[in-house]
């Protein structure tokens, strides 16, 4: 009996009929798709992702499976696809003065969504694998560096990053973490609820609180290996009795001072996660991590610009792709005149 290949998603459909959603688990986290949750982001290529906002599927009179409130509900993730795409902006320029490679970048924004690059997987994913247990504690601290620095950056910016998890960490091929999904992200001191699942209880301002509170939860999902159940479960209010033990785990201090808010800033909590790598790290393993960071952010400047115009074509790829016929004839033939005057 032949396998069958990937299904079509028959609930969600992508901007560009072109692009079929495939899964072929229950997830969706399967064929082209390489992120399922309040946005769709499938592989384009080897190198490049595209995210966009879930479209509801419907018949021909307009029928769809949803009711109302999930219909609202995905004119909200559209509103956060475009707030990511504005943040993604700003991010882009502060990046250009003063880069850091713990940040996802380059990313073209379009009005269909964001293209991206193609990492290898998110943190989360590999934490629910088999194989995280055998993860070094070495790489584990080195893990918890990158991502206090790159919220450190975003501090530093003038940015919080609101929706810090682990699933929107991603790994790429060499083993580095970057922070990326920024629809939550807004300016300091502003009136944006963080929207974690564990950012409780909710913080009235986007501030350094918020930030340190979900990293102490970073943290504790690094070195512990996942978060108990009952933990997961907004809890309101949230106890500090009802807090995991932590003091047992390495930078347990940490984690606890997060989650009472004790850190007057990012960085500073950045400072003691900077203080224990090097405490437990041997200097040649320092060094040879901070000349790594060199090489990678020698390596965004270097392939960048490349990277951004091969997302341009991509994407006038895409756009030709699902243009009725004699619009595409049309573009041909005016290109073609243009380059006969020029």
């Amino acid at each position: 009996m032949e396998e069958e290949g990937p299904r079509v998603n028959s609930y969600f459909v992508s901007p560009f009929p072109s692009i079929s959603i495939l899964v072929d688990s229950p997830d969706g986290i399967a064929g082209n798709v390489v992120g399922f949750g309040t946005a769709v982001v499938v592989g384009l290529s080897a190198d490049i992702a595209f995210k966009f906002s879930r479209r509801i599927r419907r018949g021909p009179w307009g029928e769809t499976n949803f009711n109302q409130a999930e219909i609202e509900r995905k004119e909200d993730l559209e509103e956060l696809i475009r707030r990511e795409s504005q943040n993604y902006a700003v991010l882009s320029a502060a990046l250009n003065m003063h880069p850091n490679p713990n940040i996802l970048q380059p990313c073209f924004a379009v009005p269909e969504g964001i293209l991206m690059p193609r990492l290898k997987a998110s943190l989360q994913s590999l934490q629910e694998g088999p194989d995280y247990i055998h993860t070094t504690f070495h790489q584990r601290l080195l893990w918890a560096k990158q991502i206090a620095n790159g919220l450190a950056w975003l501090e530093k910016a003038g940015f919080v990053h609101g929706d810090l998890r682990p699933a929107n960490i991603l790994l790429d091929n060499h083993g580095n973490v970057v922070l990326a999904d920024f629809g939550s992200s807004a300016p300091y001191r502003t009136a944006q609820v963080t929207c974690a699942d564990l950012y409780y209880p909710h913080f009235n301002y986007a501030g350094y609180w918020s930030e340190n509170y979900a990293m102490g939860w970073v943290l504790y999902s690094l070195f512990h290996g996942s978060v108990p159940d009952k933990f997961n479960d907004q809890i309101e209010p949230l106890q500090e009795a009802q807090l995991p033990p932590a003091s047992h785990l390495p930078l347990g201090y940490i984690m606890e001072k997060c989650w009472r808010r004790a850190y007057p800033s990012v960085r500073e909590m950045e400072h003691d996660v900077l203080h224990e790598y090097s405490l437990h790290q041997e200097w040649r393993y320092v060094i040879r991590d901070r000349v790594t960071d060199w090489l990678r952010v020698l390596r965004i400047w270097m392939f960048k610009n490349s990277q951004l115009r091969m997302m341009q074509r991509t994407y006038h790829k895409l756009r030709m792709e699902n243009l009725p016929y004699f619009w595409q004839v049309k573009r041909y033939e005016d290109g073609k005149a243009a380059n006969n005057a020029a």
